[in-house]
This record gives C-alpha cells, structure tokens and sequence, in this order.
C-alpha cells in the first residue's frame, strides 16, 4: 500500500500544481496494467517480473535522494522513447500536430513523481526534483516516495507498466522494540519495488538503483541486524 494518499495535504506554490483526474487522449500506454495495493506491484502473470528489495542501514542526504530521483527518470525516459517510436510506427499518417499532441501528453504522464512527509507531518509531491532544495538536510524529512506511475494514474486513473518506486524512511528507528520478535531485524519498511512484463528494464533498474543505495551503507546497521537483541543481551 502506498504510504501517501495521491491526495496530498499541500503543495508548494513553487512545484506544478496537478489537475485531478480527467483523461488524456492519444495517451502512449492505453494498455497500462493496474496496481493491486493490498499486494504491493502485483504480478499480471507468472511472466511477469515483480521485486521488493528492502533498504537497510543507509545514510542518506538531500543530495542522495536528488540522485535517486535522476536514476528513475533516465530509466522512465528509455520507456518513453520506446513508446514514442511505437506509437509512430503504428500511426505513420497522423500530422505532425497529432503526433506533436500525443508526445506531449506522454511527456506528462511519464513524468517521474515525489512524494515527501516533513517531520512536522506535512505532505507535499512535486514532478520536479527541485522540490527536494527546499530542505537543508535529509533529517528534516520523514519519509519520502519517489515513484513512475504517479503522474499517470492521477491524469489516466491506471498505472504505466513497467514501473519503479522508492520508499525511504529516515526516521530513526528504535533500536529495541518491546514488541518486535528478538530475532528479528529492527522493522524497517524502506523498500525499493520493481514491477512489469520488460525483465531487462526492471532488473537494470533494480541494479542502478541497489548499486547506488548500497555506497550509502553506514557503520549503525548491526545494531538494527538481526538476533544482535539477544547477543547485547
């Protein structure tokens, strides 16, 4: 389930404002697949690629997230060239107005999307990766969501397939947790999700993004391991 709702609390006056809801014609992907959220990204089929790979012990800054955030959208873009081609050659008599129509709406919905919950519970989202300038440091967010399909579902109501998203946690976690199974690791819901029918697209994605969280690994993760409860005990 996604941790924030499309409908978001507030939006910076200085990030694109979005319109609710509406179709868009000519739209690249009519066939987009739907996400099931009780089940996260859910398989369409038994050849379909589905990954949720957790994020643990990663020290992360403003910068970071930035960089996430390009990592998607050079992924999305190779999607977007893609369709772009494939609605030309299946459309090869629409005028170059038509075609200007239908790009144009594609660069829309292919936009990348972040989501962000400041530590005083406000929440904001953004097409723009700017949005992430309005903080300091990374302490000053609790969790933020940068995601492929947004954008599409809000203006065609339906996912883009395949997709990505991102979900990061920076609050700290207690290291003991009464309630947690000893041995066990600290619960930690960051995650990176992976989902579509392209394997190549969504294991390279899943590679670039993995290869770059895992430089921000930092020396705090063994306290939050698992069974190291029971050994400080």
């Amino acid at each position: 389930m996604l941790p924030l709702p499309v409908r978001l609390v507030k939006l910076r006056s200085c990030h694109r404002n979005y319109k609710i809801g509406g179709k868009r014609s000519g739209a690249l992907f009519p066939g987009s697949l739907h996400q099931t959220r009780s089940k996260g990204m859910a398989a369409a089929n038994n050849s379909t690629f589905w990954q949720r790979t957790p994020i643990r012990s990663v020290s992360l800054e403003v910068k970071d997230l930035q960089k996430l955030f390009a990592i998607l959208t050079a992924r999305q873009s190779i999607l977007l060239e893609r369709a772009k081609k494939k609605w030309v050659e299946k459309n090869p008599d629409k005028s170059e107005a038509e075609r200007a129509d239908v790009f144009a709406a594609g660069d829309d919905c292919f936009q990348i999307t972040a989501l962000i919950r400041n530590r005083s519970g406000e929440e904001f989202h953004s097409t723009d990766s700017k949005i992430f300038e309005d903080y300091r440091s990374a302490r000053e967010i609790e969790f933020v969501s940068i995601d492929t399909t947004i954008r599409n579902r809000i203006i065609n109501g339906r996912d883009l397939f395949p997709h990505a998203r991102i979900d990061i946690h920076l609050s700290d976690p207690a290291i003991f947790n009464p309630s947690a199974i000893m041995s066990q690791g600290t619960l930690n819901e960051s995650s990176i999700i992976v989902a579509g029918s392209d394997h190549e697209w969504c294991e390279k994605t899943l590679q670039y993004l993995s290869l770059y969280i895992n430089q921000k690994r930092n020396a705090h993760g063994f306290i939050h391991a698992k069974f190291v409860y029971d050994f400080l005990l």
